[in-house]
């Protein structure tokens, strides 16, 4: 099972930050389309001291350069527990169940039948025009490879991403609210 095209630029950037080991593109014929970035500093969507209230002792955000030429911009904080993300591309309105859909990939086993079933997505009020969430740690009678926490927001023709690797081993709500307070926050800076 590939990841399907509309997903690769997502895909690849969650793989290319994140360093998924269990992943390959097994789609590598697929040659990505150069994209328009948008024009925004991801970094500037989120505070330090904002990202530093979920994770204590998280460094100053850097902007990641690697995915820019497939029209996503990145700023990752890196802190003792992992590593934190917000991705940011233009998107199409109404999409963003296929977007989470797509994210789930990252982590679902191809090879176990009906693993995206046991996915919980989470709709996610007050942030941008529509949001979903995924938190869901690694279980492998479910299908699910690795720890995964990520919302999916689209606001003003812009899909925004955010991302973390440490999110899954707290209490799940507690992980769904640091997703929703982050991402209200860097949507209204969209």
């Amino acid at each position: 099972m590939g990841v399907p095209r509309r997903f690769l630029p997502a895909f690849l950037g969650t793989v290319c930050i994140f360093s998924f080991p269990a992943f390959a593109i097994v789609e590598s014929s697929v040659i990505l389309a150069k994209n328009t970035a948008p024009a925004i500093d991801p970094c500037k969507l989120l505070i330090d001291s904002e990202v530093r209230k979920a994770f204590p002792d998280a460094k100053a955000g850097r902007i990641d350069h690697s995915l820019e030429e497939h029209g996503i911009v990145s700023c990752v904080w890196d802190h003792p527990g992992g590593r934190f993300a917000v991705q940011v591309y233009k998107g199409e309105q109404g999409t963003i169940e296929n977007e989470i859909r797509g994210m789930s990939l990252m982590f679902l086993d191809p090879l176990k039948p009906g693993s995206g079933q046991n996915v919980r997505y989470e709709t996610v009020k007050d942030v941008g025009d529509e949001a979903r969430a995924i938190v869901e740690t690694a279980d492998v009678n479910k299908g699910f490879l690795t720890d995964s926490a990520v919302l999916v927001a689209q606001r003003k023709g812009l899909q925004l991403i955010l991302m973390s690797t440490q999110l899954p081993q707290r209490d799940r709500n507690s992980a769904l609210k640091v997703l929703e307070d982050l991402g209200r926050a860097a949507a209204k800076r969209l």
